[in-house]
């Protein structure tokens, strides 16, 4: 949603996580005439992240694409609290697991024919339904 509303990330959307900003809600409901809430922002953001990874399947890209950078990987932080850390393949795993399943996708990262109905996304489902016979 932050993207999507052209504000910037660093001050607009990353210090809050999941919680939705009052400001959003209060500046888009007067500004569109709308009486959204903070579970509609949600389900909004849902909706475009979902047909973003719909996009990325459909170009080929799964599970095993979804990884961070060799660096994050491969070399360990040189300071800070995290000092001599590195992501292992476990805690990745745990990281595609845990939003897959928030995003209602499967386990290879493509969302499912109930998550793209429940989105109004059903002109996504044949190309899902290919994606996952290939």
């Amino acid at each position: 949603m932050i993207n999507s509303l052209t504000i910037c990330s660093f001050v607009g959307g990353y210090p809050w996580g999941k919680e939705t900003p009052k400001v959003f809600i209060d500046m888009l409901n007067p500004l569109c005439g709308w009486d959204m809430s903070d579970d509609e922002f949600w389900t909004i953001a849902k909706r475009i992240i979902t047909l973003e990874q719909c996009f990325q399947v459909r170009e080929g890209i799964r599970r095993k694409d979804d990884v961070l950078p060799k660096r994050l990987t491969a070399e360990k932080l040189p300071e800070g609290p995290k000092k001599g850390a590195v992501y292992t393949e476990e805690e990745t795993r745990k990281m595609q697991d845990s939003v897959y399943a928030y995003f209602g996708w499967d386990d290879d990262g493509i969302p499912t024919d109930a998550t793209l109905k429940s989105l109004g996304q059903d002109f996504a489902i044949a190309d899902m339904q290919a994606a996952r016979m290939a």
